[in-house]
């Protein structure tokens, strides 16, 4: 199942161990060795036996050292949380995120990020999420009385503000 495919409930489905592997190499075009020497230069160890193990067979068992999780984690270039949990399902376990497939994505050393550059970030995340909203209305709903306006027919125009323009910086005391 891809990640990001959506239950019946609404949580997001996470990949099985050998399906992040395996979606890994379509991605990269990576061999298994390759996949394995990319995460010896992150200074991590896993054989690429192993790999080709994980992807074709699954676990039989939680790794010995959580260095495995990390190498994998390099190698496949994703969170380790996302490697845990891929491990977990491959497992028996019952996992679900209800996050987003952008959430499920991020890599873990955000704390790094300047306060500014996280404000940033997020309001290009706001922008498509309200653009993608905004598609996904139906038109016909828009505009009951459009016919009734005495803008039919106009071409509207909305200026957008720059950041730290605006309404927030009038409520500012």
């Amino acid at each position: 199942m891809a990640s990001g495919a959506k239950s019946d409930d609404g949580s997001t489905q996470i990949q099985s161990i050998g399906e992040l592997i395996r979606a890994g190499r379509l991605r990269s075009g990576f061999s298994y060795r390759d996949l394995s020497a990319r995460a010896e230069a992150a200074g991590f160890s896993v054989k690429f036996q192993y790999l080709n193990d994980l992807a074709n067979s699954g676990p039989k068992s939680w790794p010995k050292n959580t260095d495995t999780f990390r190498a994998l984690s390099a190698a496949l270039h994703l969170p380790v949380k996302r490697i845990i949990l891929a491990y977990a399902i491959s497992l028996g376990l019952n996992v679900t995120d209800s996050g987003s497939e952008l959430a499920s994505r991020l890599p873990e050393n955000l704390d790094l990020i300047s306060p500014k550059m996280t404000d940033a970030i997020l309001a290009i995340i706001r922008a498509a999420s309200a653009e993608a909203q905004a598609s996904s209305v139906d038109p016909d709903k828009l505009g009951l009385a459009a016919d009734s306006s005495k803008n039919h027919g106009k071409v509207m125009k909305r200026k957008f503000e720059s950041p730290g323009e605006g309404s927030q910086e009038q409520h500012k005391h």
